[in-house]
């Protein structure tokens, strides 16, 4: 809701490369136009999975990007989610 000018409505971003049929369309007035969408399966997909580069990629140095690279920024969100076994130091 943080995107949308009227924070009550239950409205969505839509992703890019994604196929919609229009159902129906409203003119609502004043500039207002109202559009109700079917996605459609699109035979072939147009945009791949998001992976992790391998190690054999070479990564700039943190201090000479504005922000880490995505990949970067979300391993340690999945390490963090990753179940590590418990034992008992003797």
């Amino acid at each position: 809701k943080k995107h949308s000018f009227i924070t009550n409505e239950d409205e969505i971003l839509l992703l890019p490369a994604r196929q919609f049929e229009v159902t129906s369309c409203l003119n609502s007035g004043h500039g207002l136009h109202i559009v109700q969408l079917n996605e459609l399966k699109p035979k072939y997909d147009l945009l791949e999975p998001v992976s992790v580069p391998n190690s054999s990629v070479q990564l700039k140095k943190s201090s000479q990007l504005k922000s880490p690279p995505t990949a970067s920024a979300m391993r340690g969100q999945f390490a963090a989610m990753q179940l590590q076994p418990q034992t008992k130091s003797k």
